[in-house]
């Protein structure tokens, strides 16, 4: 996977705080003002203009004072004042912002559709997902030895799961199906790292606890019979099976380099695209991917309540992954065999006409009423 950090923005809202205080009609209202001098602090200037002193700094040559627009205006062009700023107030908001991803999937015209992914069941089989405010986990196991599934220091499951699920609740972020129901199956350590058994036990829980969806972000370079065969029953159950094709890809495109879980016949393998509907250059390519999503540059919960925006094919799964909740949420009578030829048809043709080896199907939508 491909990934960079990014710091969390802070947006400071800046409301002038206003008092109705006059002290005479010939002078406006008085205004809470902080007062910086360029050296020493010298209060006569302040009450040669009539203005009331609230408070001083220790460390700044600055002070807190109630002024009048005219007081204002005298003290700005003092030659011994710096600035004189009005008082504001300062607010921490985390307002929630919604990715690129959710949008050019036309998401929310689902959502306004009712469609939020509510009453489907989405195993995330990687590494845990930790506590968030912004996911709301129903469940899961841990085949991680000494480890629970909400335990996610590597951040890579917590990740993916917010792009599936992340609430739609003001703050944060959104998943593209804000309303499925998240379980958490750890199979990777902290490090991100594996073993095939380990794998092979999260999809044997996932089908004994008869989920809808998998999302399988993680890959080997050699197909294995064992993962092949517990997928195909899997498939056989009725389970939707999506994986990350790899990020393997070639400049050229001429080698097939999708990985396995993805290459296998029973699991929707899953290429990664930039804003502008481009094949980034890291994206595996070959006869299997079936559908392309958003993987570049995605912003999603991360271990300890935070926000991180990555790259990878990793994240286009998670997208396909909440498309499949919203048109299995609409088409619940559908089998997962047909429900996968729908989603072939909710798609925007890229590149070639038709199905390729760099798009597959095309670029996911997601359905409406």
């Amino acid at each position: 996977m491909i990934s960079k950090l990014v710091k969390v923005l802070l947006v400071f809202v800046f409301v002038a705080c206003l008092s109705p205080t006059s002290i005479g009609a010939m002078e406006s209202p008085k205004k809470q003002v902080i007062v910086l001098f360029k050296d020493a602090i010298d209060q006569s200037l302040v009450e040669k203009v009539n203005g009331e002193i609230l408070t001083e700094y220790e460390f700044v040559p600055a002070l807190v004072a109630s002024l009048s627009e005219q007081g204002i205006d005298k003290l700005q062009s003092n030659p011994n004042i710096l600035a004189v700023e009005r008082d504001v107030h300062v607010t921490n908001h985390s307002k929630q912002v919604v990715d690129w991803g959710v949008t050019s999937t036309n998401a929310p015209l689902a959502w306004q559709s009712g469609l939020t992914g509510s009453g489907i069941d989405v195993a995330v089989i990687d590494s845990g997902i930790s506590n968030h405010k912004d996911l709301v986990i129903s469940g899961g196991v841990s085949y991680v030895s000494g480890s629970d599934y909400t335990d996610d220091p590597y951040g890579h499951g917590t990740h993916i799961a917010g792009i599936i699920a992340a609430r739609n609740n003001e703050h944060g972020v959104v998943g593209i199906a804000p309303e499925a129901s998240l379980y958490a199956v750890k199979v990777l350590d902290d490090e991100g790292i594996g073993s095939l058994s380990n794998v092979l036990l999260g999809i044997d829980w996932a089908i004994r606890h008869d989920m809808d969806i998998v999302n399988l972000s993680l890959g080997v370079n050699l197909p294995t019979q064992a993962l092949e065969e517990i997928l195909d029953e899997a498939y056989k159950q009725g389970i939707l099976l999506v994986a990350a094709a790899g990020n393997s890809g070639t400049a050229d495109t001429s080698e097939d380099t999708v990985q396995y879980p993805a290459r296998y016949e029973s699991v929707i393998a899953v290429s990664s695209t930039n804003e502008i509907g481009e094949r980034d250059g890291f994206s595996s390519t070959g006869e299997s991917i079936e559908v392309s999503a958003p993987g570049v540059n995605i912003t999603s919960t991360f271990s300890k309540n935070k926000y991180q925006t990555r790259t990878g094919t990793s994240m286009a799964a998670g997208y396909v992954t909440g498309d499949l909740a919203l048109l299995k949420q609409l088409y619940p009578h559908l089998t997962n065999v047909e429900l996968r030829k729908v989603l072939h048809k909710h798609v925007l043709d890229l590149g070639v006409p038709g199905k390729d080896s760099l798009f597959g199907y095309g670029f996911i939508q997601a359905p409406s009423n």
